[in-house]
């Protein structure tokens, strides 16, 4: 299974890049948001894949994304029924990540709905399926930076200094570590 693949970008369509490595040229179906962040043609790119295997055509289309977080998101929206890899690709076309994740866990299918090919119906299957899951993640983020600046406070740092430091910290770190990444960044000013 490819995880990632990386080459010279020889082309962008509307939904879909090409790369180019020492294997041959790679067709990569990718969110329409992101062709424009790429970089210019003949520029090394790396994406982040997932390979989607029709059975009954016995062929495979790769879908490419520019972070591993669109990825999970992907195969996180591919695992609602009635929701496959071109509709789940659509949907990441429509926002940022974060923004879709919001819309989910606050039950928005009018957002959702937004995209061609998705029912409202369709939208609060999403909602129904995933909207928990991205709810609970998001209060586990939440709680481990609320510690976080309770903790900077109780070092002696002011608020518009912790302020400043959280924007810079990954979410998914545990609490240690997070204090220590934040320790260094204050460090530096």
């Amino acid at each position: 299974m490819f995880h990632f693949l990386k080459g010279k970008l020889i082309e962008k369509g509307k939904n879909f890049i090409v790369i180019e490595n020492t294997l041959g040229g790679f067709k990569i179906f990718f969110p329409e948001i992101d062709i424009k962040r790429l970089p210019k043609i003949g520029k090394i790119v790396k994406v982040f894949c997932f390979v989607f295997v029709h059975h009954e055509e016995s062929s495979f289309e790769i879908y490419g994304f520019l972070t591993e977080k669109q990825r999970d998101l992907f195969n996180s929206l591919r695992s609602v029924s009635g929701i496959g890899p071109k509709l789940a690709l659509k949907i990441l076309s429509l926002a940022e990540v974060k923004r879709i994740l919001t819309a989910v866990s606050s039950g928005d299918s009018e957002f959702l709905s937004q995209v061609s090919g998705l029912s409202k119906k369709g939208a609060q299957r999403i909602i129904l399926e995933l909207g928990s899951k991205f709810k609970s993640s998001q209060k586990r983020k939440d709680n481990s930076y609320r510690e976080l600046k309770q903790a900077l406070l109780n070092l002696g740092y002011s608020k518009t200094e912790i302020s400043r430091v959280l924007k810079q910290i990954p979410a998914d770190l545990d609490l240690k570590s997070a204090i220590r990444q934040a320790l260094k960044v204050l460090s530096k000013r």
